[in-house]
C-alpha cells in the first residue's frame, strides 16, 4: 500500500484574555491578546483503502438492492442494512490533551 502525503503550512491568528496584567508589553488584566502561531495542515491518502472502502459500499448497496427488489420491508431488515455508512477511519478525531 503507497500512502500519499501533503503537508502545508499556514499562519493563524490567536487570542486569549489575559489572566494578569503584563507591564512590559503595558497588556491590562482581562485584555485579549492577540498572537499568530504557525499551525501544519497534513493530509494524506491512501489509493488502496480507498478501493477497499468503495468496494464494502458496493457490495451493501447491491445488498440492499436485492432485498428491496425480493420485497422484503425495510423495517424487517436488520439495522445494519437500514443504516449503510462509509467506513471510517479507526481515528474518528484528533482529542486535544
Amino acid at each position: 500500500m503507497e500512502t500519499h502525503g501533503l503537508t502545508n503550512q499556514l499562519m493563524r491568528d490567536f487570542d486569549k484574555v489575559r489572566k494578569y496584567a503584563d507591564k512590559k508589553t503595558g497588556i491590562r488584566k482581562y485584555d485579549k491578546e492577540i498572537f499568530r502561531w504557525r499551525v501544519y495542515l497534513h493530509l494524506y491518502f491512501n489509493h488502496a483503502r480507498r478501493a477497499e472502502e468503495d468496494a464494502c459500499l458496493d457490495n451493501d448497496l447491491i445488498e440492499m438492492r436485492k432485498s428491496i427488489e425480493a420485497g422484503v420491508n425495510m423495517d424487517d431488515l436488520p439495522k445494519g442494512i437500514r443504516q449503510i455508512q462509509r467506513p471510517s477511519s479507526p481515528r474518528k478525531q484528533y482529542q486535544r490533551g
